[in-house]
């Protein structure tokens, strides 16, 4: 079996990787075109994504020899250790050099114009392997912890980033970790995939495994979606039950329960919805958990987003009749998606729009005040509307709110049958 065939996903990067390990193994067939191999490959992206996975299955397909290097030392040691892996590598060529890591490999290291010694005999090592075949790999987490000179053509100039897997590879790696485990039918892929839908492999994996833990201490024959609900609470959202509080819980299954509604409505899935505390005062938290939605760019979309991060008070304060003071963050977020339309988009006209180099201080404040004025304006409106929608909708919310507040964390599943009881547009 190939080894890229192994690693689940990330189809895109598994090409580009297998090309240039085909590359390596038949290197003169390249190079009779007039081809010039490239000397090294960067991958990088966010922790637990899969780039040492991905290296490592490239370092096993090219059949090379492998000399691996990773910051396990005093800086002075580490930067001879680095010398000495170039060294050995270029006398038994065809080989391949591993840097896992890099960005960690200078301490202190916070710009991209930095000379830190370890990445100097870096650039050093490249420029002597020649014509030697010898090919170098590397992971980072942060690519901008690395000099500009390192990642230019001719050194690290191929780079591949790393995101976290779509929702179809989500349920394909999913299935790869159910499947050497005991679950219970509905414990079912592509649910999992809506309610981790965006996190990184390790994350699944993860949470799949807290699952079975549960499991197995209750001693129970299968994993079930009750311990995937207890996993994803744990792993995923890092809270703690809140049944001890019972005057605020309802006021914060409302809260997200409005969420949830207005999510409904603009059609998109909902991972997973909780309620909780968090801190040593134990303060009351919610967290409405999203899979499958893009970034909003249509006057629709931006609307509707606004519209969502409002349902939080409006459902709270619909039920209660009362001012939710948990707000806060909603509305921070609104305002500064409001003003970032405004700007960016001219979504509301041309007299917003505004630079400091056309205007002298003074008129700028004047232009900042009639922002303002307007971004409140419209928060005002679009917080009718919510209230509205969710007045319309009020047995949908009763229903949500409801069955949090028994279960405290809802997944993808519970949330889909409580939304088929009713119609939605």
């Amino acid at each position: 079996m190939n080894e890229f065939d192994k690693i689940f996903g990330y189809e895109k990067e598994k090409a580009e990787m297998s090309r240039l390990c085909d590359a390596l193994r038949n290197r003169k067939r390249y190079e009779s075109l007039g081809i010039t191999l490239p000397k090294a490959i960067l991958l990088y992206g966010e922790p637990g994504l899969g780039k040492t996975l991905m290296a490592k299955a490239f370092i096993a397909q090219s059949n090379r020899k492998i000399f691996h290097c990773k910051k396990n030392r005093s800086n002075g040691e580490f930067v001879e250790e680095i010398k000495i892996t170039f060294e050995n590598a270029i006398k038994d060529a065809p080989s391949i050099i591993f840097f896992d890591d890099m960005d960690k490999f200078a301490e202190d290291n916070l710009q991209q114009n930095c000379n830190k010694e370890e990445f100097v005999t870096i650039q050093t090592g490249l420029e002597d392997i020649g014509a030697n075949d010898v090919f170098v790999i590397a992971t980072a987490n942060d690519i901008y912890n690395l000099p500009n000179s390192l990642l230019r053509p001719g050194r690290f100039g191929k780079k591949i980033q790393f995101n976290a897997p779509s929702f179809e590879d989500s349920v394909k790696i999913i299935q790869h970790f159910l499947s050497c485990k005991k679950v219970a039918l509905d414990v079912r892929p592509e649910s999992l995939a809506h309610i981790l839908g965006g996190r990184s492999c390790a994350v699944l994996e993860s949470v799949i495994n807290e699952a079975g833990m549960y499991a197995a201490y209750e001693n129970a024959p299968e994993i079930t979606l009750s311990h995937i609900r207890e996993a994803v609470s744990t792993v995923l959202i890092e809270r703690e039950r809140i049944s001890d509080n019972e005057a605020i819980k309802p006021i914060i299954a409302y809260h997200e329960a409005g969420h949830a509604v207005a999510h409904l409505l603009a059609h998109h899935d909902i991972g997973c919805l909780a309620i909780g505390k968090c801190g040593a005062d134990g303060l009351g938290v919610g967290v409405c958990t999203l899979s499958r939605q893009g970034k909003p760019f249509t006057v629709k979309e931006i609307k509707d987003h606004i519209i969502m991060l409002l349902s939080g008070k409006a459902g709270s304060e619909l039920q209660f009749s009362q001012i939710d003071t948990g707000v806060e963050r909603d509305v921070e977020e609104a305002m500064s998606f409001i003003k970032d339309n405004m700007q960016k988009s001219l979504l509301y006209g041309f007299e917003h729009c505004y630079t400091t180099e056309r205007y002298d201080e003074w008129q700028s404040f004047i232009q900042i005040d009639k922002n303002q004025v307007k971004a409140v304006q419209l928060l005002e409106q679009y917080y009718a509307e919510a209230r509205v929608l969710l007045q319309q909708h009020k047995d949908l919310l009763d229903a949500i709110a409801d069955e949090l507040l028994k279960k405290e964390i809802l997944l993808y599943d519970d949330i889909v049958r409580i939304a088929e009881r009713y119609q939605i547009d």
